[in-house]
């Protein structure tokens, strides 16, 4: 019932002109070198500020991040950093 209701939604909407929006065609997983230039951030981070809280060290590493790779967002660094520290 549900699926229906979606599809009929859908219909109204494109009766009242809305086209759906292409998908982003950029990739959005960074490649891995720059994945291990996050981990060898982040692990000099850690040495440094071995018993201060997380969020300063994750702010350092960004601050690090930018001062390297000033044209990207800090919403792409902040993934590397995330990346970084899952792997």
């Amino acid at each position: 019932m549900k699926t229906y209701l979606v599809r009929f939604g859908l219909w109204l909407a494109r009766l009242g002109g809305w086209t759906p929006i292409a998908p982003c065609m950029r990739p959005h997983l960074p490649d891995d070198s720059q994945i291990d230039l996050a981990k060898q951030i982040v692990q000099d981070v850690e040495a440094r500020f071995g018993a201060s809280p997380g969020p300063v060290k994750a702010r350092e590493a960004l601050r690090v991040l930018m001062n390297l790779r000033p044209e990207a967002s800090a919403r792409d660094l902040n993934l590397l950093i995330e990346l970084a520290l899952a792997s």
